[in-house]
């Protein structure tokens, strides 16, 4: 429940206080002595939106709780119902509407619903309002006027507010300890008062609110009454997994539980929004501090939920029974089914925390799983702190540091500015200190958020601050990913476990619209790149963590890039027509001339490539592009449009050749020789004795044969050619020297094989 509704509720009771059936005998005047002063209860809702919108102030704030004083004394000292001791709704209803309200209708049904949630909230009988109860409601009464007092300033309680205030995370923490202090003190105020409410009432309560207060109105949908009634049928589920069962209401016992999580978790909530919103934000200094907070009370607010819990778990039924009702109202964005698959990835593979993963529970393990993996971040960020201090001080995270200084900082010293200098912060330590010797896909300090640059040979690898936080926080999802699907021991997926993580995790993303249908035919490509051409590949068709790292940086970088350099091309060519993904289609020959044209501008990221299609002749380049565009894009016919798909192909395709001459082109010409190639072997031998076993050739030597004939033809031998390439190439191989060109017709063959 937001702040709104739950004020709106809150205030709602007043509607129920100020009114009778009739004047008692101290009654001398007409009844518009009655009315006078309390005009207040016509403006709860005016003042409730001015409220939380920020706009009310301190005099008007004042005036409107000093008028519900007024009238609720008005009220009692003036009126009485048929029985002196109390009041029935009906009664209510009927003197409201002709002496408080101007005639405007209040149904019997609303003060219905009004005296139930005074019941919940401050105890007493269901179905009367007596003098005991307008007491406390006037206490009541004074607690929220103390409890909106302490808000008003802070209000309206939004991230985008508090960026477009100015605050910083310090700010942004007082102003949640007060809301927290708040809720607490009106929490305790009311200890010992409440009473069971159930989510019937709620949802009757909302319905005839908003038919009092907007009757012949027509409500958009995200309009606080209509959201409020969605939400109260959702709430059900929430109420059961977060307080503990029953699910249709809220028990006596639940009330403090609610006082104490209510408030932390929309605390967290306003802190994850803020820090995503705010260009203050980062995830060093302060912005760390803000981000363990962060993940510092989920966790131990999740905690306590468990602990609510009977045997200490949230089990698949309650799990299923959110999934359910949240499809029913909507708030589901994807089908039960996906919904299912997901949480039972999440929780029965990649948190470990069921035997059954079908029974994908949320246990004190699957807790465990998860801090263990953000530790593991947050203390490599420190470590990174600490690293790049060493030469930057206080501006080290705008700085850049070579493998070399890197290796000068010893593990010990970093392992000091960790928090925890536990195994796990050791294992941190080491992955930061070996991420510039194993992964050299580098993200750029500058240019977009994942922007990775392959360096020409001979430059010194910078390495940023901000490069070793984001390889920091995908190894700490890569942990995850190799714990619930492969061994961690080895670090790795094999070629079957990234099958079935890619087959578990794919309808979600699917259906989120996060990938396109035709993306899981393309895993099995990704992932034979991977295994070949990347600078930390190994030739094995598993994934290590290094290639995963390198992998995902790549494809990150991709999916940020192509759009870009989609639409530049798209304006140039004056692209209008939309494929079924609504993406621009733009023609063939336009496409070829342009991208040629602006070649340089879009492989930025490539400046070795960059510059060898500088270098080449206009009818060279077109060679070079076409070889691309015939294994990109096999099967497709010359006059088809290029999509946006075809241009990340352009855009991640060129980072295997870029890396490939990176990490064996060790003289710097821009071609791979013999003895160059003797060097990158040992990566494509796995791949190569496999498809020559194929063929009926185990000799190793055999396997060499055919590598040094594909390398000096860029083909493949023939099925009747073997035998020859074979005994041809074990007295020697033939001299050759390839360029990126040839690289290009060495690729397409090698996928072929």
């Amino acid at each position: 429940m937001s702040f709104k509704s739950l004020l709106l509720a809150l205030m709602a009771v007043t509607l129920a206080t100020g009114c009778s059936l009739r004047f008692n005998d101290k009654v001398t005047k007409a009844t518009t002595s009655v009315s006078t002063g309390t005009d207040c209860l016509l403006r709860t809702g005016e003042v409730l939106n001015r409220f939380s919108e920020g706009t009310l102030t301190e005099n008007e704030h004042a005036t409107y709780f000093a008028c519900l004083h007024q009238a609720l004394n008005k009220f009692t000292g003036y009126t009485s119902g048929k029985n002196q001791d109390y009041f029935t709704p009906r009664e209510l209803a009927g003197f409201l509407t002709k002496y408080f309200l101007a005639g405007k209708e209040i149904q019997p049904a609303l003060l219905d619903e009004a005296v139930a949630l005074k019941q919940a909230i401050l105890g007493g009988p269901a179905d009367r309002l007596s003098r005991h109860d307008l007491e406390q409601l006037d206490q009541l009464f004074e607690n929220l006027r103390s409890f909106t007092a302490s808000l008003r300033p802070l209000m309206p309680l939004s991230a985008a507010s508090f960026v477009e205030r100015g605050f910083d995370s310090d700010r942004v923490e007082d102003a949640l300890k007060q809301v927290i202090s708040a809720v607490s003190r009106f929490g305790g105020q009311l200890k010992g008062k409440q009473s069971s409410y159930t989510f019937d009432h709620l949802q009757a309560y909302v319905r005839e609110l908003s038919a009092f207060l907007y009757r012949g109105q027509s409500l958009p949908e995200d309009h606080w009454s209509v959201r409020m009634g969605v939400f109260s049928e959702a709430l059900r589920p929430v109420k059961a997994i977060l307080l503990s069962p029953p699910r249709n209401e809220i028990t006596v016992a639940d009330w403090p539980k609610v006082y104490r999580l209510a408030p932390r978790f929309f605390a967290s909530y306003l802190r994850v929004q803020f820090h995503l919103q705010s260009p203050r934000s980062s995830l060093h200094g302060n912005g760390l501090k803000m981000v363990e907070r962060i993940f510092s009370d989920f966790t131990n607010t999740f905690e306590f939920v468990l602990e609510q819990q009977p045997g200490h778990v949230i089990t698949s039924e309650e799990i299923d029974d959110l999934i359910l009702t949240f499809y029913k109202q909507n708030l589901l964005p994807c089908r039960p089914n996906t919904a299912r698959q997901f949480i039972k990835v999440v929780f029965g593979k990649l948190l470990g925390s069921a035997a059954d993963p079908k029974k994908f529970a949320i246990t004190k393990e699957s807790l465990s799983h998860l801090r263990e993996n953000v530790h593991f971040a947050i203390e490599g960020l420190h470590a990174a702190e600490a690293l790049y201090r060493t030469k930057y001080g206080d501006q080290f995270a705008d700085g850049v540091l070579s493998k070399d200084e890197i290796d000068s900082v010893s593990e010990t010293q970093l392992l000091e500015a960790t928090t925890l200098k536990s195994t796990l912060s050791r294992e941190a330590v080491k992955a930061l200190k070996r991420t510039p010797i194993e992964v050299r896909t580098v993200f750029a300090a500058s240019g977009g958020l994942f922007n990775v640059v392959i360096p020409k040979k001979g430059d010194v690898l910078q390495f940023s601050y901000m490069h070793m936080v984001k390889m920091l926080a995908m190894r700490s999802f890569n942990r995850l990913l190799v714990q619930g699907f492969g061994n961690p021991r080895k670090a790795m997926l094999t070629a079957t476990e990234l099958d079935s993580l890619v087959s578990d995790i794919f309808p979600i993303m699917r259906e989120l619209r996060l990938v396109n249908k035709d993306m899981r035919a393309s895993i099995s490509k990704r992932l034979f790149e991977a295994s070949l051409f990347l600078y930390s590949s190994d030739g094995d068709r598993g994934l290590t963590m290094n290639e995963g790292l390198e992998l995902e940086a790549l494809i990150l970088s991709t999916l940020e890039r192509s759009p870009k350099a989609h639409e530049k091309l798209a304006t140039l060519c004056k692209a209008s027509r939309l494929d079924a993904n609504q993406k621009l289609l733009i023609p063939g020959a336009c496409y070829r001339r342009e991208f040629l044209k602006k070649s340089r501008e879009i492989w930025n990221y490539l400046p070795g490539l960059a510059d060898y299609m500088a270098a080449l002749s206009p009818e060279n380049q077109r060679v070079v592009f076409g070889n691309m565009e015939h294994f990109l894009r096999k099967g497709a016919a010359a006059s088809d449009d290029f999509t946006l798909a075809d241009t990340q192909s352009f855009v991640l395709f060129p980072y295997y050749i870029e890396l490939l001459f990176s990490r064996f082109d060790k003289n710097h010409d821009g071609v791979l020789d013999n003895a160059e190639a003797a060097v990158a072997y040992p990566v494509f031998q796995p791949f190569i004795a496999e498809k020559a076993r194929s063929k009926g050739y185990t000799d190793p030597k055999d396997h060499v044969a055919i590598f040094n004939f594909l390398l000096a033809y860029q083909m493949l031998p023939t099925d009747d050619k073997w035998d020859f390439v074979i005994r041809r190439y074990m007295l020697g191989p033939k001299e050759f020297r390839v360029d990126r060109s040839q690289v290009v017709e060495i690729f397409e063959k090698l996928m072929s094989l």
